[in-house]
């Protein structure tokens, strides 16, 4: 099944598979990229030793074995590596109304 981090309810995963997500949640503010392969990474992190994951637009994707996979917010230093990933601002418009404020100086 595939699961998105924190979204996910008790008793989905098995527990030594819910601790491990607690771990990798914990460690991916602060691991190292390792290795690079088009969207694939390999992560390092001292509570999870070496990590295979998938960077895509949603997030970092986790393999946890069996038909398990959960998918953690992209911390910004792995998502810096992937510019192509990185949302892109809003573009903002002044409407015609707020012109007109401005220009009353309101």
């Amino acid at each position: 099944m595939f699961f998105t981090y924190p979204d996910i309810q008790e008793g989905s995963l098995a527990p030594e598979k819910a601790d491990r997500v607690i771990v990798i949640a914990e460690a991916l503010p602060t691991v190292e990229i390792v290795r690079i392969e088009r969207k694939f990474v390999t992560l390092r992190g001292p509570t999870i030793g070496d990590m295979e994951a998938d960077v895509t637009p949603t997030g970092v994707t986790v393999y946890l074995g069996g038909f398990d996979w959960v998918t953690f917010p992209t911390p910004p230093h792995v998502l810096q590596e992937f510019p192509d990933l990185i949302p892109l601002p809003n573009a903002s418009y002044a409407n015609v109304d707020t012109v007109d404020l401005l220009e009353d100086g309101i």
